[in-house]
């Protein structure tokens, strides 16, 4: 099945768009590593769009990524999907893992950076 997933980043404050900030989307998983699903640059809407297919998170029964094996019932036929946003060296300057959706492929996702922490990390203007 294909999937389309944006994430929006706008500042928490004044709700301005963060553009050209690294995004990428995960696929968390329990059993094992998570899924990457895409990493974009915000557009000057501070949007990134990823497309994604089942392939790219669904788990089998040995744990391992593969669509051609029998997988683990419903749960893993639908992503929990959560960001993971960088600051220009590379390093995760946010992550939304613990609050990944719930077998939900979401169509938008909105993150909100404190205006500090933007700034900290060079992210505004």
């Amino acid at each position: 099945m294909d999937y389309v997933t944006t994430i929006r980043l706008l500042v928490r404050e004044t709700k301005k768009p963060l553009k050209d900030v690294r995004v990428e989307l995960f696929d968390r998983d329990e059993h094992s590593p998570d899924d990457s699903l895409g990493v974009a640059q915000t557009n000057a809407f501070g949007e990134a769009t990823f497309k994604y297919k089942t392939r790219d998170f669904a788990d089998n029964l040995t744990g391992n990524d593969d669509e051609a094996i029998k997988l683990r019932g419903s749960r893993d036929s639908v992503p929990d999907l959560y960001p993971v946003v960088y600051n220009r060296r590379g390093e995760v300057i946010l992550s939304k893992r613990d609050e990944a959706t719930h077998n939900n492929a979401v169509l938008n996702m909105l993150v909100l950076i404190d205006e500090q922490v933007a700034r900290n990390h060079a992210l505004l203007d």
